[in-house]
This record gives C-alpha cells, sequence and structure tokens, in this order.
C-alpha cells in the first residue's frame, strides 16, 4: 500500500490544515550554532533565529582583558604558530613552554596567571616529545604535570574530527581535574596533509583555521602550531602565506648554535625577540648496548638583541627604583643559581619574594595603600622582564649583562 504524501494529506485535511501540522512538528537545523529555522505556533516555518549580537554600548562597557597562560605571550581564545627550520629546536622550545604552562611556572620572564592543562598532539615523532618530558622529570624532579601526549596523526581537515578533539580535552581535564588551556599540534602541515589537504594551498589552510576556531568556540583554549619554513628561511612559514592571516601570533626561530625566537607578528603585542637559546643535553639512562640515552632540550642564553634595545630606554622611577634595589640586592646576598636552574652563565639570582620585602623596606610606593602597592610592584617588574632588563624563573630573578 502507498504510503500517503503531502498531497494525499492536502486533499483529506485541506491545505490549511496540513500547513498547521507542518508548522508544528518542523525543526530544520542550518549546522550552526545559533541559526536555524525553528517552527513554533503561529509563527511560519521559515522564521529564522538571528545570531546572538552585542551593541556599541554593550561591548565597549567594560573592558575585557585577555585570559593569559603566559602574560604577554600566550592568551586563551588565541591561535599561535611557530616557525622553524628542521632541526631548529621549534619542538623543543613548545615542550618547554608546555611544561611551565603545566607546572605554574613563569617562563622567560613571562608570568604564568595559574596551572592549565597541556594535550600535545605528536603528528611525528612521539617518542622524542615523550623522552624530551622524561629529561624535564630527571632534570626537575617533576610529577604528575597535566600534560596529555596524543600519538596520532589527527585530520584537521575533517570538522567531525574536531568533536574528538573536544571529546580529548574533555578526558584530559577529568583526568587531571583542571582545565586545558593549551593545544599544540605538531606539525600542522601534517594535520592538513592527513585530509589529503596542501600546506601551500590558502583555502586548505582556511579550513583547517575554520575548525581550530570551532575547537576554540567550545573549548576557550590556545592553539599553538608548530611548522616549518620554505626553502627560504627569510620568506616564513612553508607553504601559503595565508597563516599570517590567521595566527594571532607568529613566532619565527633562527640561528644555528644559539637559536632566537623572535615575533614577527601580533595582533596587539609588540615585535622583537622573546628569547635565546640553546641544546642542552639531558642523560636520561643507558640502553641495551651499554650507550647513553640523550635527549635535546633548550636552555636559556643571555644575547644582546634582547636586552639592548630596552636598555637604551629610559625607566620610569617605580621601575627604575626596583631595578636598583635588585642590583643591591645581588651585590649583598647573590649567589649561584639553584642545580638545574636554565640562568645564563656567570649570573647570581636572589628569592623573587626578597627582592619585593627589599624594595618595600625601602620605599617602593609606600603612599599607596597595600593592594595598590602589589599592582604598582607586578607592573614595574613587569616592564623590566620585558625590556630584557630583569630574567625570573621559578621564583629566581637575575639581572641581564650590562645592565648593572
Amino acid at each position: 500500500m502507498k504510503r500517503p504524501d503531502i498531497n494525499d494529506r492536502v486533499r483529506w485535511d485541506g491545505i490549511e490544515a496540513t500547513r498547521e501540522a507542518i508548522d508544528s512538528a518542523a525543526v530544520v537545523t542550518t549546522g550552526h550554532r545559533g541559526l536555524r529555522s525553528k517552527a513554533r505556533e503561529g509563527q511560519s516555518s521559515n522564521a529564522i533565529e538571528s545570531f546572538q549580537f552585542s551593541t556599541f554600548d554593550e561591548a565597549t562597557a567594560e573592558v575585557i582583558s585577555k585570559q593569559w597562560l603566559l602574560k604577554g605571550l600566550l592568551a586563551r581564545g588565541e591561535t599561535s604558530a611557530w616557525i622553524g627550520a628542521p632541526g631548529s629546536l621549534k619542538s623543543a622550545l613548545l615542550t618547554d613552554i608546555a611544561v611551565c604552562v603545566a607546572a605554574s611556572r613563569d617562563w622567560q620572564g613571562r608570568r604564568n596567571k595559574g596551572q592549565a592543562g597541556v594535550v600535545y598532539f605528536a603528528l611525528e615523532r612521539a617518542d622524542l616529545v615523550r623522552r624530551r618530558l622524561a629529561a624535564y622529570r630527571t632534570r626537575h624532579g617533576l610529577e604528575s604535570l597535566p600534560i596529555a601526549v596524543v600519538a596520532k596523526l589527527v585530520n584537521l581537515m575533517d570538522a567531525a574530527v574536531t568533536q574528538v578533539v573536544i571529546a580529548t580535552i574533555k578526558a584530559v581535564e577529568k583526568r587531571f581535574g583542571c582545565t586545558v588551556g593549551l593545544l599544540i599540534f605538531d606539525t600542522y602541515g601534517k594535520a592538513i596533509a592527513a585530509g589529503g589537504g596542501d600546506e601551500d594551498k590558502a583555502r586548505d589552510q582556511g579550513v583547517m583555521f575554520a575548525n581550530i576556531q570551532r575547537i576554540k568556540e567550545r573549548c576557550v583554549v590556545h592553539v599553538a602550531l608548530v611548522g616549518h619554513t620554505g626553502k627560504d628561511a627569510n620568506r616564513g612559514a612553508r607553504g601559503s602565506n595565508a597563516i599570517l592571516g590567521d595566527a594571532d601570533l607568529m613566532v619565527a626561530i633562527t640561528g644555528a648554535d644559539i637559536r632566537t625566537a623572535t615575533m614577527t607578528k601580533a595582533n596587539d603585542l609588540p615585535d622583537g625577540p622573546i628569547t635565546s637559546f640553546r641544546a642542552d643535553l639531558v642523560e636520561l639512562g643507558i640502553d641495551e648496548d651499554g650507550d647513553k640515552i640523550t635527549v635535546a632540550v633548550i636552555a636559556a642564553v643571555e644575547t644582546t638583541p634582547v636586552q639592548r634595545e630596552g636598555a637604551r630606554k629610559s625607566l620610569k622611577p617605580r621601575p627604575e627604583l626596583a631595578k636598583r634595589t635588585l642590583a643591591n640586592l645581588l651585590c649583598d646576598v647573590g649567589e649561584p643559581p639553584p642545580l638545574g636552574l636554565s640562568v645564563p652563565a656567570g649570573r647570581k639570582v636572589v628569592a623573587r619574594d626578597a627582592w619585593r620585602e627589599r624594595a618595600y623596606r625601602e620605599g617602593f610606593c609606600r603612599e599607596l595603600k597595600p593592594g595598590a602597592r602589589r599592582t604598582a610592584w607586578g607592573r614595574a617588574i613587569d616592564e623590566l622582564k620585558v625590556l630584557g632588563i630583569v630574567g625570573e624563573l621559578d621564583g629566581w630573578v637575575w639581572l641581564a649583562r650590562g645592565t648593572e
């Protein structure tokens, strides 16, 4: 027997009754969150719900600060690209950042704004990533950091895969009991190729970035992409330059023995050197043949490009007082850095808290209330670190060479 269709319903019940039945039952999804056709009583099935929006007054009523992971570098809801030639230690640099985010440690003078989980999508050389993490465990005695390594080829050309990535984030958060703040895809070229795409094509990069945006809309994370330079390293990332428009932050890694990470593009941060570093071999054990098992991690080094620009600038009174206090404190009680702390050679260190206490005793913002004084102190040392005058790691501080 033939199943009744819409024409049969019109003949039996009339056109108005048929339309009312359709309107009361129809829900048509467009595939976009917040945009759908939904029939209600007394409303046509063609009615479309609008996107949510805010007015000028609503949007400007309060200045919204970024949700920083590492202040002045990585923020939730943004995407960065870290580009370097093969062997430039770009993956080692991101591993160092991952450890600092997960361990609630400052990184190269950038203040950590609270512990966050990290998911490292190792699309290539997952074993190397694991060995590097083992090096940090061995050298620094770290335990139970909220870092998860996904050793799988992830196809970021497929929108359906974003749901798997989001499910992975949720699973990692449940496992460690803290929110995930950082995703690392190493390398993003492999994430495009996994879906049959080509990083030379702006269209394929656009598909990848659209899917990354879908992930960030559901989970407020920072997405760090590791990539290669082309044959001409001076021209930046390999393939299409569309990535320049999609990334909030672009970092180029250059150099041979001493590498330098330089911010070449940022939406609202100054361009310039971030840090310089070298390879540091860590011994993990002995293999079955009696040979040493080693892996290269990074160790910060002091070079002139990071600090000279800042050293030429005259400081405001409060940062100048803080700097002078630190110099005096280092002369009085400065000591060699603790074993395993990556501090430039020849530098003495003091505890950050001891520096603050000394500055307060010497009259730093004595006229301000305690809360306002703490804010002023934070701003002063942030300026000193951004200018490359002061280095800080794991609660220890030092003065850069030539700024005493």
